[in-house]
């Protein structure tokens, strides 16, 4: 099967987004952008690499077919790989790296208001609700503790919820695919 070129730059250019638009969101919303060489150099990089490595780990998945319990690993290989680079450059680049420029007021809710229009264009895209449910659930508890006067514990329970949420929310999601599958 031949690769179509022109539809896979077309995908990866709106993952991208996507991804950079979840990495920069969460700072924007607690009042904190900021950037640095290291993030904006080499983070693109991880991503594109990231990208690279689940591509080349699906096409492995689809040549040889691997079993369920070989897919699983594999994927979760792939996953660990690009996680760790990810979280190692960003502990790098925020404890050695200075930042060239930290955004004001107006300018973190300009990138939030950024950050989630491209994630409604990315849920248009991808005709799912993840890429809002998702980032609407993890920061929730970032809105509640800087715009509100509830405790600590609270908020933390609140946090807690959401993650729960996300799963209780993805199981049902699966389970529903399942079962249109099945159709």
């Amino acid at each position: 099967m031949d690769t179509d070129y022109k539809n896979l730059i077309k995908n990866v250019t709106i993952i991208f987004a996507g991804v950079i638009a979840y990495l920069i969101m969460g700072s924007a919303i607690k009042g904190e952008f900021s950037l640095n060489i290291v993030q904006v150099i080499v983070f693109p990089l991880i991503i594109i690499a990231g990208l690279l490595i689940y591509v080349f780990f699906l096409q492995q998945a689809g040549k040889k077919q691997f079993s369920t319990k070989k897919l699983f690993v594999m994927g979760m290989l792939a996953t660990t790989s690009v996680n760790t680079l990810f979280i190692l450059v960003l502990l790098g680049s925020t404890l050695i790296v200075e930042p060239f420029y930290i955004g004001t007021t107006l300018v973190n809710w300009i990138v939030v208001g950024v950050c989630a229009s491209i994630l409604i264009i990315l849920a248009i895209w991808s005709k799912t609700w993840f890429s809002i449910l998702i980032p609407v659930l993890l920061f929730i508890p970032d809105m509640l503790f800087r715009f509100s006067n509830l405790s600590d514990t609270t908020i933390f329970i609140i946090g807690l919820a959401s993650f729960v949420l996300i799963f209780i929310f993805m199981i049902i999601n699966l389970l529903i695919m399942d079962k249109r599958k099945k159709r």
